[in-house]
């Protein structure tokens, strides 16, 4: 009979530089998507893996809270490091990051430079001046010269 597996915070913990506590702490480890991955003990007869930064925060900080995900403030994604991940929702994870959704999400004026003062049936923010120029449009029957009616 072999010996006990070591518990896995004591195996992600060796392989973390932690001797800075204000710094990145670097995953070198298996990654999935740029997150840190580590094996977890078998449940139910299956195989599991988890997500390191997961790991070390709720080892270090407590658990994370129902409905939440970490951010990482620093936006490295390989850092496990519990003073640079916050609990957020999902949706704010979202917005506070580079992506398309994001971008948008801040975007403050349309294509042709007018402020967004308007949601329309949607919820989409558009700008009172392109919506009417584009109501004209429609009522002429001619098309609209922005490219989307």
């Amino acid at each position: 009979m072999g010996c006990a597996p070591r518990p896995a915070i004591d195996r992600v913990l060796a392989r973390l530089d932690t001797r800075d506590p204000l710094a990145c702490w670097q995953w070198a480890g298996a990654k999935i998507t740029g997150y840190g991955q580590v094996e977890l003990p078998p449940k139910g007869g299956r195989r599991r893996t988890g997500l390191v930064h997961r790991l070390v925060y709720e080892y270090f900080i407590g658990q994370i809270p129902p409905g939440l995900t970490l951010d990482h403030l620093c936006r490295n994604r390989a850092c496990a490091n519990p003073r640079h991940l916050e609990p957020v929702t999902h949706r704010e994870n979202i917005l506070r990051g580079s992506g398309a959704t994001a971008r948008k999400a801040r975007q403050e004026v349309c294509e042709r430079g007018h402020q967004f003062d308007y949601i329309n049936a949607r919820g989409r923010r558009i700008c009172r001046t392109c919506r009417n120029l584009r109501k004209r449009c429609q009522r002429a029957g001619v098309p609209y010269p922005g490219g989307v009616s």
